[in-house]
């Protein structure tokens, strides 16, 4: 059962790769001479910014993870949680888009962790991440000339940090916690009850790593194309607004396709569709490579 049910959904997940590589491949032919002519501005020194922003922003949302592991009660060192948190990014490349998370279970659990506290922190985290994104953007549409050009999908997000905020609240995120330990044949221990309060530094650390990602985006885009700095902000939220909409297509790997493709709408009002495709692109070109630098460092962090 198990097995059919990976067999059917690496098959939906071909299926909708297929979709997508088809549906960039008929835009990128459609603009190709739109493609040619755009007007390229390359300047080092945002790009140097992005790329220090980004090796900071993986290590911080692995110490914010850390964090959420220590309130639902494992005292989990934020070095161990740097390299288990490492070590499983590097497995989210591999087909199936879970084993990131898989991944991070499997080490916590191994190095005689509660699997069943990590995977309810990893469950907590993405809940974050959701609330943490659509207020993040929420916020930039301060900077948008005109928020009616985005109104429908704002109002969207603001409907999924209400509804996060709600089921972050104890009255019902203790059912949900209690059903969790329930299918993982697990007592539910008292540490996991956490209070409504303890949740908000760590909405603030999501948070901040919705920032550190934007700021990286927003730089790497004045970095490559001639765009006023003072569209910054609105950068920084575009991404996130992307990265999330990539989060919850849940059955494509790390949203592959998805967010380039939200990225590349929102990004209309500032630049050509064309050159917005190219941005959305190569940021996840750029994104790899900082992954990759970290994978090499992971293995200077592997335990003897």
């Amino acid at each position: 059962m198990i097995r059919a049910r990976v067999t059917w959904r690496r098959l939906i997940q071909l299926i909708l790769l297929c979709v997508v590589v088809v549906f960039w491949g008929r835009s990128l032919v459609a603009n190709w001479t739109e493609f040619q002519t755009i007007t390229w501005h390359v300047q080092w020194p945002w790009l140097a910014v992005s790329a220090v922003i980004l090796l900071v922003h993986q290590p911080f949302v692995a110490f914010a993870w850390q964090r959420i592991v220590r309130c639902v009660g494992e005292p989990l060192p934020v070095l161990q949680a740097l390299r288990f948190y490492l070590l499983a990014q590097i497995a989210r490349y591999a087909p199936g888009g879970i084993w990131d998370v898989a991944g991070r279970v499997y080490l916590a659990g191994a190095a005689g962790y509660s699997r069943a506290r990590v995977s309810y922190s990893i469950l907590l985290e993405m809940v974050l991440h959701v609330v943490s994104a659509a207020l993040f953007f929420l916020v930039t549409l301060a900077f948008w000339p005109d928020v009616r050009e985005v109104l429908p999908f704002a109002v969207v997000l603001a409907g999924m940090a209400v509804g996060g905020l709600v089921v972050l609240h104890p009255v019902f995120l203790s059912p949900a916690m209690s059903l969790l330990a329930r299918l993982m044949h697990r007592e539910v221990a008292e540490a996991w009850r956490i209070p409504f309060p303890a949740l908000l530094p760590l909405l603030g650390y999501q948070l901040a790593a919705r920032f550190l990602v934007g700021a990286a985006f927003a730089t790497f885009t004045l970095g490559i194309y001639p765009v006023p700095a003072g569209e910054f902000p609105r950068l920084a939220g575009v991404f996130v607004a992307g990265w999330l909409v990539g989060f919850l297509v849940v059955v494509m790997p790390m949203g592959l396709g998805v967010r380039e493709g939200a990225i590349a709408w929102l990004l209309t009002g500032i630049m050509p569709l064309p050159a917005a495709t190219a941005v959305a692109i190569g940021f996840r070109i750029w994104v790899a490579l900082r992954d990759l630098a970290w994978a090499g460092v992971t293995f200077q962090l592997r335990e003897p």
